[in-house]
């Protein structure tokens, strides 16, 4: 439909992959699930805003910090 706007949204991914690699480039964390972590991050933050947005019973910021203590855990994972 919108070849432009299709490769520009394809290369934010490409960029935001390329940002997860380099952040976690020192701590020797298995790239298919840095790649998954890197895919997840952008919903889950959106959800969390949405949330917020809406408004919510949970308390945001310790969902903010359960889903930090999930990525660590998966990226940890042998």
């Amino acid at each position: 439909m919108y070849p432009q706007t299709a490769a520009e949204l394809f290369s934010w991914g490409q960029g935001w992959q390329a940002t997860c690699q380099h952040a976690f480039a020192d701590l020797h964390v298995d790239p298919d699930r840095l790649r998954e972590v890197a895919s997840l991050i952008p919903g889950a933050m959106r959800g969390i805003a949405s949330e917020k947005q809406l408004g919510t019973y949970s308390d945001l910021d310790e969902a903010r910090r359960g889903l930090t203590n999930a990525i660590a855990a998966y990226l940890d994972a042998h």
